[in-house]
């Protein structure tokens, strides 16, 4: 009775019920891996500025995006809808800083927590290594849709390691050196 459009239903003589739709704003998450090893820096700091990149692409007016990454404890910082907007994470982002022990199972954990609220997920990645190739197929075989974006310093090479075990995901390699090329490779 509740849903009766009473008004309707006098003008047309007929019943009118009130339809209702939800109304869903995608939420994305984007995951840095800040885990560098001895002399990263540089990998390092083009992660964050193509997760900065990344951040702003996103229109928070419209969805939702979630950065998250570990440091001294995992951190989640939301923008969008209801939330502080995209000025946030890239505040976050600026004060980031680099791990020198890669802490995989702190950030999976971490992701999965929130996965489930997730549309699709994209992990930046500072270089390819056995535990990013790890982190990556476990949230993969966890069911989520993921884009990985490595950052490397040489292309080729990281590729011919790719294409002997191949990623359960899209991917992008970024040249260290020509980052932002790269990035118009990519359409979010």
């Amino acid at each position: 009775l509740r849903h009766i459009h009473w008004k309707g239903w006098a003008k047309t003589g007929r019943p009118i019920v009130k339809e209702f739709e939800d109304i869903y704003f995608p939420r994305f998450g984007l995951v840095l891996d800040n885990f560098t090893g001895q002399g990263d820096g540089d990998l390092f700091e083009e992660s964050v500025s193509v997760a900065a990149s990344l951040a702003c692409a996103v229109d928070t007016r419209r969805s939702m995006l979630d950065l998250m990454f570990v440091s001294d404890e995992a951190v989640v910082v939301k923008a969008g809808r209801g939330e502080s907007g995209s000025e946030r994470i890239l505040e976050m982002l600026a004060s980031v800083e680099a791990e020198p022990q890669e802490r995989f199972d702190d950030l999976e954990r971490l992701v999965k927590r929130h996965g489930d609220r997730l549309t699709a997920c994209i992990c930046v990645f500072t270089g390819w290594t056995p535990g990013r190739k790890r982190f990556l197929r476990h949230l993969v075989s966890a069911g989520m849709n993921i884009l990985a974006v490595i950052i490397t310093r040489s292309e080729p090479e990281t590729r011919r390691v790719i294409e002997a075990e191949p990623l359960p995901c899209g991917h992008l390699l970024l040249d260290v050196s020509n980052v932002q090329e790269g990035l118009l490779k990519l359409r979010v």
